[in-house]
């Protein structure tokens, strides 16, 4: 590994001027259920200056918050009042945790396409930006990108992110691990030409 660090082809995609971190801390709210869901939450003048910072990436359970569960043969929520079948998930305790911060976009990306990338959220999100909805995904240890470009604007912006600990999608993922929620893994920006390839297969 240390050789091929070493070596002078090697680059850092984190080292570019076309990647900006979103790591560090966010503000924080949690709720219980989603009969308590923060439906404006993502609006930029909601406010939140009574909520808690949370570091991202991190799982909310290693923070105070809610409990780890472990699961082996099981579903998580098997132990609750109601027992959901698929691709239902419990409505009596499945918790929602709220994250918001911004963020200045490089001068040097004007006029490039502009994406935000999660690289593991547990179990499945809907994505915010400036107040307006961007979209949803699930699948908690896969990559996901989003072209954000034509919700930003100069200056500040703000990122919104609501994590549900559960989904449908929760019922294909392994049980025999410690189940966590939220955002675990690197969030980032990154820019591209308007012209780029993006998705492609070599067959040799």
């Amino acid at each position: 590994i240390e050789e091929a660090l070493n070596n002078p082809n090697y680059s850092d995609y984190s080292n570019s001027t076309n990647y900006q971190t979103l790591n560090g801390d966010w503000k924080f709210n949690i709720v219980d259920k989603p009969s308590q869901d923060i439906k404006d939450f993502y609006k930029t003048d909601y406010d939140t200056s009574k909520w808690n910072t949370l570091a991202v990436p991190s799982s909310w359970q290693l923070n105070g918050y809610d409990h780890p569960r472990y699961n082996d043969t099981a579903y998580p929520w098997e132990y609750q009042a109601t027992n959901p079948n698929p691709p239902d998930v419990p409505t009596d305790y499945n918790p929602i945790g709220y994250y918001k911060r911004t963020f200045t976009i490089p001068k040097g990306w004007n006029d490039r396409e502009v994406f935000v990338s999660f690289q593991g959220v547990e179990s499945a999100y809907y994505l915010y930006i400036n107040g307006e909805y961007v979209g949803y995904s699930e699948d908690t240890f896969t990559g996901h990108d989003f072209n954000i470009a034509k919700y930003l604007k100069e200056g500040e912006n703000e990122i919104a992110v609501k994590v549900h600990r559960w989904s449908d999608g929760s019922w294909l993922e392994s049980q025999d691990m410690i189940k966590l929620s939220g955002i675990f893994r690197d969030v980032f920006l990154y820019s591209t030409p308007k012209a780029h390839l993006r998705d492609y297969t070599l067959v040799t």
